[in-house]
């Protein structure tokens, strides 16, 4: 419940190191997926000895209290009103502004994620995550260390989550609290319920469907942006409610 504060951690940070120190954004983005990848194996620390509901609430009680720094370190934040004026991403002379730039780029580091991600899943780390997800305590009988399993995981999510910030923050010139909040933790986590967890097709698809089905409401003439964003949340909201009850396995289940 708390991957919005890894995404929001790696997006500041390259906020601050291009904007305080000057820092060339593929530099800054290298440090700050790095930064990223560390604090979220940090955080796993304190979750090495819960699970099932209990992860849920202290991941929860992480994203709020990282949410709350954001709104209230004002010299490094900027609070509620956020940090603008970020430079854009640049490659040498090659500044990418408009979406149509930025387009390839953003593919590029989607497929080697998902390579990367498809990788994992497939080694034998990735078998011992899902018997660890089954059966801690068989899991352990095998022979695996789980604590080492959580911290590596959380670390690899952490990366993830840190590309994606170092992106969104050179991409948009622009961020505030209101983007890594508890919402976009939800987002995260429904795209992968509706998509099909632990299937990296069935989340491409969920991802699509959500981040997709907002901009077609775009084009119906429903009066106001405030009325597009309340069907999404009713749309959203009703996906989510039929899938957990007629099929919780997603779109796209996870394959035997």
């Amino acid at each position: 419940m708390a991957h919005a504060v890894y995404f929001g951690v790696a997006a500041y940070a390259v906020a601050l190191l291009s904007i305080n120190l000057g820092m060339d954004f593929p530099y800054a983005a290298i440090i700050a997926v790095i930064f990223a990848g560390l604090f979220a194996a940090i955080t796993a620390f304190p979750a090495l000895r819960v699970r099932d509901e209990y992860l849920i609430l202290l991941t929860l009680a992480l994203q709020m209290i990282v949410s709350g720094i954001m709104d209230a370190w004002l010299s490094v934040t900027g609070g509620p009103s956020g940090i603008p004026g970020i430079p854009p991403i640049g490659i040498g002379s090659l500044v990418l502004i408009s979406p149509i730039q930025l387009l390839p780029l953003l593919l590029a580091v989607t497929a080697v994620v998902f390579l990367v991600a498809q990788k994992i899943t497939c080694s034998s780390f990735g078998r011992a995550l899902k018997a660890m997800r089954e059966n801690e305590s068989a899991a352990i009988a095998a022979g695996k260390n789980i604590v080492l399993l959580k911290v590596i995981v959380f670390g690899v999510s952490g990366l993830i989550a840190g590309v994606a910030g170092a992106l969104f923050a050179g991409a948009q010139g622009f961020i505030d609290p209101l983007s890594f909040n508890l919402d976009t933790s939800i987002m995260i986590i429904a795209l992968v319920a509706l998509g099909g967890a632990a299937n990296l097709y069935g989340t491409i698809v969920g991802a699509i469907l959500i981040f997709g089905l907002p901009e077609l409401l775009t084009f119906f003439n429903t009066g106001s942006t405030d009325t597009v964003s309340a069907s999404r949340g009713i749309i959203f909201g009703l996906l989510l409610i039929l899938f957990t009850r007629f099929r919780p396995q997603g779109i796209i289940p996870e394959r035997a």
